[in-house]
């Protein structure tokens, strides 16, 4: 499959991109041109994504979507009549099972055994800045924090080709200012980028990350950086309006409700009454008895809820059907 490096989106699909390439060059064959690509072959390399790669339905509505956007870029450019993948299902990119919520109990040991200064920067921008990995970590630049008026300037290849995307400012929360503080005081004198050490090409951020959570003895979650990000989307949503936090983390509210915002156990507590769900928690068989107790329409007439039942009651008749005559025959009062 013969597509140009040009004909990638933006530059912050980057990652999607090369993955779909990938994909098509595997099913379609490294020199077919993008010319001899039907609607037809479009729709069966789909169905080779579910059935063959055994990929999850996010996972192929994203390279669905950005073979899309390849190929309408090519018609753009007068290189295809008419786009292929125009009428290819996308289906949904959430995949609500592998969000999770990292806490700051978590966070702290995480932080704890992080090997330096510059990796604690990294950590906890992700978790309490909410910056893309590893794009917006290294383009931070130390001129970039204004210690006075507490922001931080956030520098975004992935949304810069929207109107206003080049970058956003972020406040430079409590737990920001603790370890850029600590990394600024380390830092080599005259350096330019708050992560130095960690530029590489070949660095790959998610395995030293595995390697850290190893070290602070905390399961692996799935989605590593994006659940971080995630995490903090969420808890600030709680506190501020969602659109002055969607400003702060670079995406819309409808691109957070859908990928980033998380329910939490809290939020049923909240609901329920955190005494009452606390009372459940503690006596959970006492509890459902007497959930069965409330239900229970043994008796007669109106009993209100949770008032003891009377033992000397005298049990009450019941009236054939067939002695009554049914309303609306005949007056319900005589004249």
């Amino acid at each position: 499959m013969i597509l140009s490096d040009r004909q990638a989106p933006n530059p912050g699909t980057a990652t999607a991109y090369r993955q779909t390439r990938r994909s098509l060059g595997e099913y379609f064959g490294a020199g077919r041109p993008i010319t001899d690509v039907t609607a037809l072959d479009a729709e069966r390399w789909r169905r080779w994504l579910k059935d063959d790669q055994d990929l999850a339905e996010p996972t192929i509505a994203k390279r669905v979507k950005t073979a899309r956007q390849v190929f309408k870029r090519a018609v753009k450019w007068k290189m295809l009549a008419e786009n292929p993948f125009a009428e290819v299902r996308t289906g949904s990119q959430t995949n609500r099972s592998r969000m999770h919520f990292i806490t700051r109990e978590v966070a702290a040991k995480v932080l704890d055994a992080c090997p330096d200064a510059e990796w604690r920067a990294i950590f906890a921008h992700s978790r309490y800045g909410g910056l893309r990995r590893p794009s917006e970590h290294l383009a931070l630049r130390w001129r970039d924090v204004d210690w006075a008026a507490g922001r931080l300037t956030v520098w975004s290849s992935k949304t810069e080709a929207h109107e206003g995307g080049a970058f956003r400012v972020v406040p430079l929360f409590p737990e920001l200012r603790a370890v850029l503080m600590e990394a600024f005081e380390v830092a080599e004198s005259g350096g330019e980028h708050v992560v130095a050490r960690y530029r590489q090409r070949n660095c790959n951020l998610r395995t030293q990350l595995l390697r850290i959570l190893s070290r602070a003895g905390v399961p692996a979650w799935p989605r590593l950086f994006h659940n971080l990000r995630s995490s903090r989307q969420t808890e600030l949503t709680e506190e501020f309006p969602a659109h002055v936090v969607s400003a702060w983390l670079g995406n819309s509210v409808v691109v957070a409700q859908a990928h980033y915002l998380q329910v939490r156990d809290r939020h049923f507590d909240a609901a329920v009454g955190e005494k009452a769900a606390s009372n459940v928690a503690q006596n959970p068989a006492q509890s459902g008895a007497e959930l069965a107790r409330s239900g229970s329409k043994a008796t007669c007439g109106a009993v209100a809820q949770g008032a003891p039942v009377q033992r000397d009651t005298a049990p009450c008749k019941t009236v054939p059907f067939g002695k009554v005559t049914p309303m609306g025959f005949e007056p319900m009062f005589s004249p």
